[in-house]
């Protein structure tokens, strides 16, 4: 018999014109380091994702209304900003594309940032942008002398990589597309809600694919990979893996639901900053079925001949 293993490591229109002025009185003024940095321990991708190409450090004062500002080119991740004392609401967001830089920089209001998602440019379509992964951290606390403090970054996203894998029992695999479904292409930068926006789209295939998986690629070898931003719970996200077995005439088609039951009534919940690695090992048995070991509440049986 012939299985598919599911191992998923989760290793109106208006113009409002708001004019915000601060007067520092010398005696209570005071200075901030502020050091930001990519959350190293939710990493399993390559470290280029998490590069900082700009960044975007805004200070709100106890009324939530904004303080003080500045802005960061690439290769630079800290900024002083001089505050008034009391407390302070934080935040930094790296890696903004033009639009929303400009919808940050009009953000006079704390609720107005964390009211902002993402745009266009910011998803690329699922793929890394040029202007680099879309990052956010936040810091809050009360400040009295001066203070160096680090804001720590979490990537907005969520990245999926599928893998293949097969025994050595079973003949050659050509892969040859691999999609996501119903993936979110927006998110927000601060707030755990989601957003209902989504589309299907064809992963990136090393070297542009297919991909053949041959009697040693035992271990797995990577077939896609694509950003989608958060879900909870979501009943109609999966990915699609096309393939050509050896000898086959046609290709065959498998849906996979990437969680633990491979089931969507389970939905499927995939956290910002993390790497979600979906395993699909083939085995073979006399019968030559396909079918998914382990979740047998899934009608997921193919044949071939």
């Amino acid at each position: 018999m012939k299985y598919i293993h599911l191992g998923i490591l989760f290793i109106l229109c208006g113009c409002t014109q708001v004019e915000v002025t601060e007067e520092f009185d010398e005696q209570n003024k005071i200075t901030v380091a502020i050091q930001f940095k990519p959350n190293e321990s939710l990493r399993t991708t390559p470290s280029s994702d998490l590069s900082i190409m700009s960044a975007k450090v805004l200070v709100y004062n106890s009324n939530e209304i904004l303080e003080n500002s500045t802005s960061t080119t690439s290769g630079n991740s800290s900024a002083v900003l001089t505050l008034k004392e009391g407390h302070k609401y934080i935040y930094v967001v790296a890696n903004a594309s033009s639009d929303l830089t400009e919808k940050i920089k009009n953000a006079h209001f704390r609720k107005d940032l964390l009211e902002l998602t993402s745009e266009a440019e910011d998803y690329n379509n699922g793929q890394l942008p040029s202007h680099g992964l879309l990052m956010a951290g936040e810091y809050e606390g009360f400040f009295t002398t001066n203070q160096n403090i680090t804001v720590t970054l979490t990537a907005a996203l969520t990245k999926i990589e599928v893998y293949v894998a097969k025994e050595s029992n079973v003949g050659n695999i050509i892969v040859k597309k691999v999609e996501g479904k119903n993936l979110h292409t927006t998110g927000y930068l601060f707030s755990t809600d989601v957003t209902e926006s989504k589309t299907d789209l064809a992963m990136q295939m090393p070297s542009g694919g297919p991909i053949t998986i041959k009697t040693n690629d035992i271990t797995g070898k990577l077939v896609g990979t694509v950003y989608s931003y958060p879900t909870i719970k979501a009943t109609d996200l999966s990915v699609q893996l096309t393939v050509r077995h050896a000898e086959a005439q046609a290709d065959d088609v498998y849906t996979i639901i990437p969680n633990a039951q491979n089931s969507s009534a389970e939905g499927v919940t995939l956290e910002r900053g993390k790497c979600n690695k979906i395993t699909i090992t083939f085995k073979k048995d006399e019968q030559g079925t396909i079918t998914t070991e382990e979740f047998s509440n899934v009608n997921n049986e193919f044949i071939f001949g």
